[in-house]
């Protein structure tokens, strides 16, 4: 008796699947039938919101899988941020000071400024761990100085407090 009851099971499944859909879908033709109003499904919408989640749970994954990557390849992402955050400051520096141009060379005068407006801004911007790995403000004023296109008299020189600063030579 079970073993036949058993054997039928997916008689007995494909007519339940289409008792539930008869009672679902003949409501819904009527209701289609009588409504003459149009229906406008947000499918669009429904993508835009999915595709937000997708990239979430993308960059997710993503930065799951960056744990796992070896410390060399760790540590040439983290000098590539670097790169792009000191280019950024250098570009700040110039543009903040008056009389200061990217690609001529920098007066000693105007070179300070810049250096102390660049270091200022990857201070503000960068996040700490950054600001830590790249030695603290000192050493990113000598990043930033190294980047720097300055007059052949300049010369660099360190501070009583252990900044560099750039001072004319003789």
């Amino acid at each position: 008796m079970l073993y036949s009851v058993f054997r039928r099971v997916p008689l007995l499944a494909f007519l339940l699947v289409a008792l539930v859909l008869t009672i679902v879908i003949h409501p819904l033709q009527a209701f289609a039938q009588e409504a003459t109003e149009t229906v406008t499904i947000p499918y669009g919408t429904w993508i835009e919101h999915s595709a937000q989640v997708v990239a979430t749970l993308i960059l997710a994954a993503v930065g799951w899988l960056m744990r796992k990557l070896p410390a060399s390849v760790v540590d040439i992402l983290k000098t590539m941020k670097a790169e792009q955050l000191l280019a950024k400051a250098v570009d700040y520096g110039i543009n903040a000071v008056s009389g200061a141009t990217k690609g001529k060379s920098l007066s000693v005068n105007v070179g300070n400024a810049v250096v102390a407006n660049a270091v200022q801004y990857v201070v503000d911007n960068a996040p700490g761990w950054l600001v830590k790995w790249l030695g603290g403000p000192e050493a990113i004023a000598a990043k930033i100085i190294a980047r720097l296109n300055l007059e052949e008299t300049a010369a660099v020189t360190t501070s009583m407090g252990g900044k560099p600063i750039l001072v004319k030579a003789g």
